[in-house]
C-alpha cells in the first residue's frame, strides 16, 4: 500500500519529467513553470536544481548556473556534476577547496577526480592536478579524450612539457594509464561538445558550433559543412598537441627512473630488502646492460648470489638482460622465448624462476614446483622464488606445503603486499580470499615496485615525496 510519502515522490517526479520534456523541446518558460510547481509543492531537490542549471545554460546565464549548483553543493554531497556546473561561473579556488572536503565521499567517482584536476590546474596546483587526473583515468576512460582538449587543463600540459623530473613525478608519469589515454584519443579523436561559455578559447570563426547538446550541434553543422570540417581539424590538432606533450614527458620520466635504479637498489639493500633491490638492478640492466661492470660493488652488499650468476650470463651473452625481457613476467610467452637464452643464463635465479612460472601457468604444476624447490635451496635469500612456490601450492590447494614454504621465506618477504594475501589464504585454506584491494601495475622502475611493496617500504632518505597512487 502506498504511503503519502510515496505519492508525493511520484507526483514530484512526474512534474520534473514533464519539465525535462519541455527542455528537450526548448520550451524554457513551460519547463520553468513545471519546476516551480514541483518546488512549491514538494520543496527543492538536486533534480530540480539540475534542471534549472540546464535552462540557465541554454540561456547563457552562467552566473545563475553557478548560484544554483553552489546551493545544491552546499545541501548535498552526492552530485559531483555540480562541480562542473559551478566551474562554468568561475571561482576554481573555492571549488578546489570544496573538492578536498568531498574526497572521502566521491573518491570512486571519475568525474570528481576530473573536475578536481581542472580546478587544481587553474589555480597552479599542478602536481595534484596530474595525480587527480590519473586517479580519474584509472576509474573510467570516459574523460580521457576530453582531458587533452579541456582548456582548464592547459596549464597542466604546458607545465608537463618543461617541468624538471623528480622521483615522485616520474613514478606518476610511467603509470600505464597515461599511455592508454594517449592511445584512446589517437584511435577515436571523437567530437568534443563545447558550450558557449568556452568562446574565449575558441577561434571566433568556430563559435557558431558552441552548443549545449547534440541536437543543437546537429543543427549548427548545417551552417557550413566546410567550416565544420575546419572546426573538427582544429579540435584534433589541439588534442594531439597536448597528447604529444604528455608522451614526451612519459619518455623523460622513464629515462629518469632508469638512471635512478642503482640508488633505489642501494636504499633497499640498506633496509635489508634484497628482493626489492633485485627488481631495481634487473630493471636497470635490462635498459643499460653496458653498465653491468659499474654494479659489481653490489657483490659485497648481500647480492653475491645474484651478481655472480648474472656476471657469467652477461659474459656469455651481452644481450642476456634484454633477451630476458622477452620472457614476460605474466608468462604469456612460449618456450621459444626461453630457448634463446644461453647456458649460463639458464642457470640464473631470474631464468629459473620465470621458466617455473611458465610451467605452472601451462599445466605443468608439479614440474614447476620441483624447479622452484631447487631454486629456493640454492638461493634461499630470494623472496620472489618463495612467493611463486607458495602461489603454486595454494593453486593446487596443497596447504601444508604452502604453509611450510611460507614459513621458510626470508624475513624481508613480509614487506610485500602479496605476503599478506598469501597468509590470509593459508589461514583460511581458501583460494577465494578477498585480496587487499591495493592495485598494482607493471613494474617500470617505481620505488614501490608498481604497488607490490607495503607503503612503509617506499620512502627513502634523500628522495622526494611518495608517488601518488590510486
Amino acid at each position: 500500500m502506498k504511503t503519502a510519502s510515496d505519492t508525493c515522490e511520484e507526483d514530484s517526479r512526474a512534474l520534473l519529467e514533464s519539465a525535462e520534456g519541455y527542455i528537450e523541446l526548448e520550451l524554457w518558460d513551460m519547463a520553468e513553470s513545471e519546476i516551480s510547481l514541483a518546488e512549491s509543492r514538494f520543496g527543492e531537490s538536486s533534480a530540480s536544481r539540475g534542471l534549472k542549471c540546464r535552462i540557465a545554460g541554454a540561456r547563457g546565464n552562467y552566473e545563475e548556473i553557478g548560484r544554483v549548483a553552489r546551493e545544491n553543493l552546499e545541501n548535498s554531497s552526492d552530485a559531483p556534476v555540480d562541480l562542473f556546473r559551478i566551474s562554468i561561473s568561475g571561482d576554481p579556488r573555492w571549488l578546489y577547496e570544496r573538492c578536498l572536503g568531498f574526497e572521502a565521499v566521491w573518491k570512486n567517482d571519475y568525474l570528481y577526480w576530473f573536475n578536481r584536476a581542472c580546478f587544481a590546474s587553474l589555480i597552479g596546483k599542478l602536481d595534484d592536478a596530474l595525480a587527480s587526473l590519473q586517479r580519474g583515468f584509472c576509474r573510467s576512460t570516459q574523460k580521457q579524450e576530453d582531458a587533452f582538449f579541456d582548456s582548464d587543463l592547459d596549464p597542466l600540459w604546458n607545465w608537463i612539457a618543461r617541468v624538471s623530473m623528480s622521483d615522485g613525478l616520474a613514478e606518476l608519469l610511467v603509470h600505464p594509464v597515461w599511455q592508454q589515454a594517449i592511445t584512446n584519443q589517437d584511435r577515436s579523436l571523437k567530437e568534443i561538445l563545447l558550450p558557449p561559455v568556452m568562446a574565449a578559447v575558441v577561434p571566433e570563426r568556430f563559435r557558431a558550433f558552441l552548443v549545449h547538446d547534440e541536437a543543437m550541434l546537429r543543427a549548427s553543422r548545417k551552417i557550413s559543412a566546410s567550416l565544420y570540417r575546419e572546426y573538427r581539424t582544429w579540435q584534433k590538432e589541439v588534442t594531439r598537441a597536448n597528447a604529444a606533450k604528455l608522451e614526451i614527458a612519459i619518455q623523460r620520466a622513464r629515462e629518469f627512473l632508469i638512471n635512478r635504479q642503482p640508488r633505489f637498489a642501494l636504499h633497499q639493500l640498506n633496509r635489508g630488502n634484497l628482493t626489492a633491490a633485485r627488481f631495481h638492478i634487473l630493471y636497470y640492466l635490462s635498459h643499460r646492460p653496458e653498465e653491468f661492470s659499474r654494479l659489481r660493488f653490489f657483490d659485497n652488499l648481500g647480492l653475491r648470489y645474484l651478481m655472480k650468476d648474472l656476471a657469467l650470463a652477461h659474459e656469455e651473452d651481452p644481450n642476456f638482460f634484454r633477451k630476458m625481457e622477452s620472457v614476460a613476467v605474466s608468462y604469456q610467452c612460449s618456450l621459444d622465448d626461453f630457448e634463446v637464452i644461453g647456458k649460463m643464463g639458464q642457470g640464473t635465479v631470474l631464468y629459473q624462476t620465470r621458466l617455473a612460472g611458465y610451467e605452472i601457468a601451462n599445466d605443468l604444476q608439479e614440474q614447476g614446483c620441483q624447479r622452484l624447490l631447487r631454486v629456493v635451496h640454492r638461493w634461499p635469500d630470494d623472496a620472489i622464488t618463495y612467493s611463486r612456490l607458495v602461489d603454486a601450492y595454494i593453486a593446487l590447494e596443497r596447504w601444508e606445503e604452502a604453509r611450510l614454504s611460507f614459513r621458510a621465506a626470508p624475513a624481508h618477504y613480509k614487506r610485500f603486499r602479496r605476503c599478506e594475501e598469501q597468509l590470509l589464504q593459508i589461514k583460511e585454506e581458501s583460494i577465494e580470499v578477498v585480496k587487499n584491494g591495493m592495485p598494482t601495475c607493471k613494474f617500470l622502475g617505481q620505488r614501490d615496485l608498481g604497488g607490490r611493496l607495503i607503503s612503509s617500504e617506499t620512502s627513502a632518505e634523500g628522495q622526494d615525496s611518495e608517488p601518488c597512487r590510486q
